[in-house]
């Protein structure tokens, strides 16, 4: 599991930096699509619409000033708190077709942006596995009220049952306690 930590490491460095461009008016939309090339390298190409990027114009509209300079101010390197690895997942056709082998890593991740202190939780799950282009991030889940939500609704893309699980690193415990209690179950 030390390649998917150290691939998911990474990627969340990415993702904090891309996130800090996209909110600095400074940077120009260009610089912006450089940077986010970098993180769509971390991702399947059959994912490779999960909202990364700046729109287009997005200092224009004078009512979101203010709400883009609080989210530059708040922006963060997702806390990263375990990885679990499964087996035998069931998974729709889409990724049925791309996966190498039968393991999926889950990587339990907290907000991008900080939170008040004593309630990090989860926030965004991303799975990760060895495909066809290597290892990438095959889809996410968000943590809702303790259960797990689809990145959508298309069913080929779905994550059906997890597996078994095999495996276990832990490396931070997150605050709030639907989460702590998920995290401390295995």
């Amino acid at each position: 599991m030390e390649q998917v930590q150290s691939f998911i490491e990474s990627f969340l460095t990415y993702e904090s930096e891309s996130n800090k461009m996209r909110y600095n008016e400074n940077i120009s939309d260009e610089e912006c699509k450089v940077y986010d090339s970098v993180i769509h390298d971390y991702i399947h190409t059959i994912f490779n619409d999960i909202g990364i990027g700046r729109s287009e114009g997005e200092f224009d509209k004078y009512r979101f000033k203010t709400l883009i300079k609080v989210n530059l101010e708040n922006v963060q390197k997702r806390p990263f708190y375990q990885i679990r690895k499964y087996e035998n997942p069931k998974c729709g056709d889409v990724i049925k077709r791309v996966l190498s082998e039968e393991i999926i890593y889950l990587c339990y991740t907290g907000s991008d942006k900080t939170v008040k202190k004593g309630k990090s939780k989860y926030h965004r799950i991303f799975i990760v596995a060895e495909t066809d282009e290597g290892l990438k991030i095959i889809s996410y889940f968000r943590w809702v009220d303790g259960e797990y939500e689809q990145l959508d609704r298309y069913e080929p893309t779905h994550i059906k049952d997890l597996g078994k699980l095999v495996g276990v690193e832990k490396y931070l415990a997150p605050e709030e306690a639907t989460s702590l209690a998920d995290y401390n179950k295995d």
